[in-house]
């Protein structure tokens, strides 16, 4: 799918044709059809929980026992700002130019 977003946006542009749910990253809308379509070798020995990967299986089964691995200091005021700062622990671009 194609979608176009301007870069200060944080309208939910990207909905799952499978379910009624927005999101407002493509790569976060791809992750969550993985995990609707694909069989899933990445499930929780705890919970049952689908993950569209095993580096998100680690994450989550840390989160199930209570170890938190990331440590950051930073706060932000809008929710925006946060998820800039997000996208420098994980890597991720948000935004991609069509040019």
């Amino acid at each position: 799918s194609k979608y176009s977003v301007s870069s200060t946006s944080s309208e939910k542009h990207h909905k799952c044709d499978l379910v009624d749910i927005r999101l407002t990253k493509s790569s976060s809308l791809i992750n969550h059809e993985r995990t609707l379509t694909e069989k899933q070798s990445d499930k929780c020995h705890d919970c049952g929980i689908n993950c569209s990967c095993s580096s998100n299986l680690t994450v989550h089964t840390k989160i199930n026992i209570g170890e938190k691995p990331y440590n950051c200091d930073s706060a932000f005021t809008k929710p925006s700002s946060l998820d800039r700062h997000i996208e420098i622990h994980t890597g991720e671009k948000s935004y991609k130019c069509n040019v």
